[in-house]
C-alpha cells in the first residue's frame, strides 16, 4: 500500500436519481426486495476500475461502517455480501474487521450464466464499539 492509498479521502455520495444514475438505480429498485422495518442498513460497495487495486476497499468500507454506526443508534449489526469469485471484496471484508457468517450455495443470479454461491459477513454494533470479534457458533448443532 502506498502513503497516497492510506490518505485517500473516502467521500459518502448520492445518487443522482434524474441523472447518470438514474438506470442503475431504477434497476436496482425494481430487482431487488427490501424489509423497510429491519434495523440491519443494505449497502452496495463499488469502488470505480481506475481505483481498485489502490488500498482504497478497507478503508472506504470502515468510513461506511463508522458512518451508520454513528448516524443510526438503533442499529445493531450492518450486513453485506459478495459472490464467492470476489476475492477482493472478500480481502476487504476480513480487513475491515467483517466476519463471514454464510456461504450460501447458488445463492447470487448470474445473467445467462450459473448461479454463483455468495458469501454473508456482518459487524456487530458491540464489536465495532471495542473493536473486539464475537466468534460465529459453527459448530451449535442440536
Amino acid at each position: 500500500m502506498t502513503d497516497r492509498s492510506t490518505t485517500a479521502a473516502i467521500r459518502l455520495v448520492r445518487l443522482d436519481p434524474t441523472g447518470s444514475d438514474r438506470g442503475a438505480l431504477l434497476l436496482f429498485l425494481t430487482t431487488e426486495d427490501f424489509d423497510l422495518s429491519a434495523p440491519v442498513p443494505l449497502f452496495d460497495l463499488r469502488i470505480a476500475s481506475s481505483h481498485r487495486g489502490h488500498g482504497l476497499g478497507v478503508p472506504a468500507l470502515r468510513a461506511l461502517t463508522d458512518h451508520v454506526f454513528r448516524t443510526l443508534p438503533e442499529v445493531t449489526r450492518f450486513e453485506g455480501q459478495t459472490r464467492d469469485d470476489n476475492s477482493a471484496m472478500r480481502r476487504v471484508f476480513a480487513g475491515a474487521g467483517w466476519v463471514k457468517e454464510a456461504h450460501y450455495r447458488e445463492g447470487w443470479p448470474v445473467a445467462g450464466g450459473s448461479p454463483r454461491a455468495s458469501v454473508g459477513y456482518g459487524i456487530l454494533r458491540r464489536d465495532w464499539e471495542t473493536g473486539t470479534t464475537t466468534p460465529v457458533p459453527w459448530d451449535d448443532s442440536p
